[in-house]
């Protein structure tokens, strides 16, 4: 353990290292590189520390061009830390970027000579400094162990649910403040050094998921981003029961999302001795720091899952989310298993959050006889925006009932757009299947592909909230743009080919 002063010498001594390293790494490089495109590809050294990204630091640092002309002098074992792990070097006020992106979405270029690249940086910035910014007497000194720089830290968002519960005078499962940062002192796994760091941010009051809101998703996008450069990853744990809600609302609300962003809860309260709160919230930290992962995730039991591919299936089983349409992204086992080609890739744009989403949707399950115009009035008083019919099989609709075309006609004239998902779990909608599905192009009804009720709504929300334009809308909902659908052809082919395929096996046999 060493004292250091916060602030300026600590972001001196730090950064210092981090030049090095980078210079270090620059000389190394393939002449290749350096002489063919006039580039020279670095990794992030930031995200190593727990410190701001490079140009925040920039101005707590009083002598950059000799700290950048030094730092190629050094050796890159200073670093002592693998450059595999990469973060986004946003600046936080600006967002303005000091590097443009490359093919490889982990890493970034500085045009220029290698040298250059830095010094121009650091004289950019020399007018700046002051003898002042060398040591501030009465800065607060701090204890830094130094092996913690090179662990990196989550953020934590509790908005309550059963994670952390415990029994109410009459028994019944209720949220305790404050329970859950005292379990976690307990927990022997969070102080060892391969675990990142973490903070938790506690809502008041705790909430039921039930009770959870689109303002709460807002809430949600809002603190993620406010606190986006200063952590790794991120972990909210919520209830189970409109999870799916919340998590696919926030994977479309993030903007350009560089880090994971890891949604986990329980069916047994952490306070209980068997429980699956323990190793939801370990996993959940792990993945919540790793890099491979630049999207919204749903980690339960042993599944991370993109969060607007899951839908809860149990209400008692530990296993209570699927991404039915979508294998995991990763699973857990002796080891953990990672479907390295499902991740999104890394943005390449600056990052921010949608501050609004349109709640006027409204979703119908159709069943057998259902009587369509006890809608007309809420279509004809223009009390919602979209309607969201979850019809049955592949996209297929009573032709006998004319009450409900005569519904989708005054919704088309009264500009509410109308979309079709399925009541199947599994699979996909495709109007052109059967006659029966076939109508509902003609009434202007458009297809959500394999998305799940979760996402629809979300993304609609979204949708509705940026765009004016219904068609804009309806195009970009049968659009991927967070990972939420899949390419229709794929199930076409398995329908339509059928009859090759049962040819080709007969053939086979004969």
């Amino acid at each position: 353990m060493r004292r250091v002063a916060g602030g300026s010498l600590w972001a001196v001594q730090t950064l210092s290292r981090s030049f090095a390293a980078a210079a270090a790494a620059v000389a190394t490089s393939s002449s290749t590189a350096a002489k063919g495109c006039g580039t020279t590809t670095i990794r992030h050294f930031s995200s190593v520390f727990n410190v701001p990204s490079l140009p925040q630091a920039l101005p707590a640092l009083p002598a950059l061009p000799a700290l950048a002309a030094a730092a190629s002098k050094s050796s890159h074992s200073e670093l002592g830390v693998s450059t595999r792990r990469t973060l986004s070097t946003h600046s936080r006020n600006s967002g303005k970027r000091y590097v443009t992106s490359t093919a490889d979405p982990s890493e970034e270029t500085i045009t220029g000579a290698p040298a250059e690249g830095f010094v121009n940086m650091a004289a950019a910035h020399a007018d700046k400094f002051t003898a002042d910014d060398k040591v501030k007497a009465k800065e607060p000194e701090i204890d830094m162990d130094e092996s913690h720089l090179q662990r990196k830290k989550v953020l934590i968002i509790h908005t309550g649910g059963t994670f952390a519960m415990k029994p109410n005078n009459v028994g019944s499962l209720d949220n305790s403040p404050g329970n859950l940062q005292e379990m976690l002192k307990n927990v022997d796994e969070l102080q060892r050094a391969e675990m990142p760091l973490f903070d938790v941010k506690e809502y008041t009051p705790l909430m039921d998921s039930s009770s959870m809101a689109p303002t709460h998703w807002l809430r949600l996008a809002k603190d993620i981003e406010e606190n986006y450069f200063l952590y790794d990853g991120f972990v909210v744990i919520m209830g189970t029961d409109t999870m799916a809600y919340a998590a696919s609302a926030v994977s479309f609300l993030l903007e350009n999302l560089g880090k994971t962003v890891v949604f986990t809860g329980s069916m047994i309260p952490f306070s209980e001795v068997y429980n699956d709160s323990r190793r939801n919230l370990i996993v959940s930290m792990i993945f919540a720091v790793s890099t491979d992962f630049p999207e919204v995730c749903i980690f339960f039991h042993e599944k991370l899952m993109r969060a607007n591919r899951t839908t809860k299936v149990n209400s008692f089983g530990l296993a209570a989310f699927e991404s039915p349409n979508m294998e995991p992204l990763a699973t857990l086992a002796v080891n953990i298993r990672v479907n390295a080609r499902l991740p999104l890739p890394q943005p390449r744009a600056p990052f921010r959050a949608h501050k609004a989403i349109e709640t006027g949707i409204l979703v119908v399950r159709l069943v057998p006889g259902f009587p369509a115009e006890v809608l007309t009035n809420i279509v004809e008083k223009g009390a919602i925006k979209a309607l969201v019919f979850e019809i049955f099989g592949t996209g297929n609709v009573p032709l006998s009932q004319s009450e409900l075309f005569k519904l989708l006609d005054l919704a088309r004239e009264r500009g509410v757009l109308v979309f079709a998902t399925s009541q199947c779990l599994h699979g996909c909608v495709i109007f052109d299947a059967y006659a029966a599905g076939r109508v509902l192009i003609q009434a202007g009804v458009t297809s959500t592909v394999d998305m799940t009720t979760e996402a629809v709504v979300t993304k609609l929300g979204y949708l509705l909230s940026k765009y004016r334009d219904p068609q804009k809308v309806r195009e970009l909902m049968s659009r991927s743009l967070r990972g939420e659908l899949s390419d229709e052809s794929i199930y076409r082919s398995r329908f339509f080919n059928r009859d090759a395929v049962v040819s080709k096996l007969i053939c086979r046999c004969g």
